[in-house]
């Protein structure tokens, strides 16, 4: 998979610096990979396995209704086979991302330098460069999850901190691709794309998996609980992750977002998430 992410990573590039240019293609790749995160997500929620934050949890009575999603062998499996499975089952995600993130790099890497009509014409110009970086964007928040195994998008930022330094490259470079063009307001004009952007992000939050708890009041106030994918709710792990990723994104973005943004929208999911999860260093931090 490296050598073919290596390959279609240099070949979206060329193609997005091609004098006819290539954005078309380059976004509807990501897009592609946004789809597949999307699908991986939505099972990912569903599965029992998401609950699990590390193997030595696994037992030989863990999980004895699996076959209904997995393998009829694997209820009567031993502890340490199913131990395997879980990580077999890693590996094909952090394959996923890393092939996201390396075909990611090489498309944000050309779009950088590609330049953006004075104004948008769905007819001319389909597909503009922030555009590509949104998708990327989009695609991360997916697969936040797999994000989180390596201490979020900020991790490494400093010199005490291990990280995963392309995956921070490509969320930064994609940030900043994307705010370039906030001279550009939605057709109401109310919102720039950064602020409609932090609102799909918060909406996406607080929707995620339809059982979010309500953000107004602290979890620890409304009555904390364990979140299991067993009982159909979104488990703890995965609750933390995708805050983490949301609020990484609407840091970078506070500074080309207007007061009204501020205080309808970044304010209100800000403070009390980081009231809720004052337990998780990636989102405290």
């Amino acid at each position: 998979m490296a050598a073919l992410s290596r390959l279609t990573a240099v070949l979206l590039g060329v193609l997005v610096d091609s004098p006819k240019g290539g954005l078309t293609e380059a976004h509807e790749s990501l897009e592609a990979f946004r789809g597949i995160s999307s699908q991986v997500e939505r099972h990912w929620v569903a599965s029992k396995l998401s609950a699990i934050q590390n193997e030595e949890y696994i037992g030989d009575h863990t999980f004895p209704s699996l076959p209904r999603v997995t393998s009829p062998h694997l209820a009567h499996s031993t502890a340490q086979e199913k131990k395997d499975i879980f990580k077999s089952v890693w590996v094909v995600l952090k394959t996923l991302l890393f092939t996201t993130i390396m075909i990611a790099d090489g498309v944000l890497a050309s779009v950088v330098y590609a330049s953006s009509p004075p104004t948008y014409n769905a007819s001319t110009n389909p597909v503009l460069p922030y555009m590509v970086a949104q998708s990327v964007l989009r695609t991360l928040s997916r697969l936040s999850f797999v994000v989180s195994e390596f201490g979020g998008v900020t991790a490494g930022e400093t010199d005490n901190e291990s990280g995963f330094a392309e995956l921070r490259k490509v969320f930064y470079l994609a940030i900043d691709i994307f705010c370039s063009r906030e001279d550009i307001e939605l057709a109401n004009g109310t919102e720039n794309w950064s602020e409609a952007f932090a609102r799909e992000l918060v909406d996406d939050l607080r929707s995620f998996n339809g059982n979010f708890p309500p953000l107004s009041l602290p979890l620890f106030i409304q009555g904390s609980s364990r979140f299991s994918s067993e009982n159909g709710d979104v488990a703890e792990p995965l609750r933390h992750a995708k805050a983490a990723y949301v609020l990484a994104c609407i840091e970078q973005l506070v500074p080309v977002i207007r007061e009204p943004c501020l205080k309808d929208c970044v304010w209100n999911v800000c403070a009390p998430s980081v009231l809720t999860f004052f337990s998780s260093p990636e989102i405290y931090r």
